[in-house]
């Protein structure tokens, strides 16, 4: 099984320097925010591109996200139990690059 969005808000993730989203060819909505973050990914020191994740393969990268234009930037703190890294600043940093204000 592959993990390709939620129901309101795309995913996104950080592995080995890349900022990763789903593909659009996967026959779900392209999500405008996972896009622009894709986007500005060289502003935050990243590479950008696209690919599929297994839940399992989501537990070993360095940061997981859902991404909405209502909501913002949520960092992805536990799956199935498990906890995924997380880093406040960073998820601000991605919040504020789709217009959303900073939170403590």
């Amino acid at each position: 099984m592959r993990w390709k969005e939620a129901p309101t808000s795309s995913l996104v993730w950080l592995a080995g320097g890349i900022l990763f989203s789903t593909p659009n060819e996967t026959g779900i909505l392209a999500g405008t925010s996972a896009g622009q973050l894709l986007a500005a990914a060289e502003d935050f020191g990243f590479q950008a591109k696209r690919a599929l994740i297994t839940p399992k393969e989501l537990l070993d990268t360095e940061g997981a996200w859902l991404c909405s234009s209502v909501r913002g930037v949520a960092g992805i703190r536990t799956l199935d139990g498990n906890a995924l890294p997380f880093d406040p600043a960073l998820t601000a940093r991605l919040g504020t690059a789709l217009g959303f204000a900073l939170r403590a």
